[in-house]
């Protein structure tokens, strides 16, 4: 495990939502690692390397808060993956997002992508 997986499993630990999801997105922003990596880097790994505290209850409530925030990390890099994927598509797709949220609130929304 490389010790900036381990920072970001110790942010899971604290079950920080927040800190979690500014971990993995700047290292999107940043273009140091692309979405397949960061999966199986960090966040498969989160998952697998959870430690049993003996108590059920606690490890079962612990289990659902970080397959939680990993659900809200995946939601929030799918903006990504369109984009990686589909470049016109992604762009258009964030376009009508803008448009959307224009509409809905009275004023622009960017998203950081």
């Amino acid at each position: 495990m490389n010790p900036s997986a381990a920072d970001f499993i110790q942010i899971l630990e604290e079950e920080n939502r927040y800190e979690a999801l500014r971990f993995i997105l700047a290292l999107k922003e940043n273009n140091s690692m692309s979405i397949l990596e960061i999966y199986e880097n960090y966040l498969t790994v989160s998952l697998n390397s959870m430690q049993q505290t003996g108590n059920e209850d606690i490890d079962i409530w612990r289990e659902h808060v970080r397959t939680s925030i990993i659900k809200t990390i995946l939601e929030n890099l799918y903006p990504y993956v369109i984009k990686s994927v589909w470049p016109l598509t992604g762009e258009l797709w964030l376009l009508s997002v803008r448009l959307k949220n224009t509409t809905i609130s009275g004023h622009a929304w960017f998203p950081t992508c």
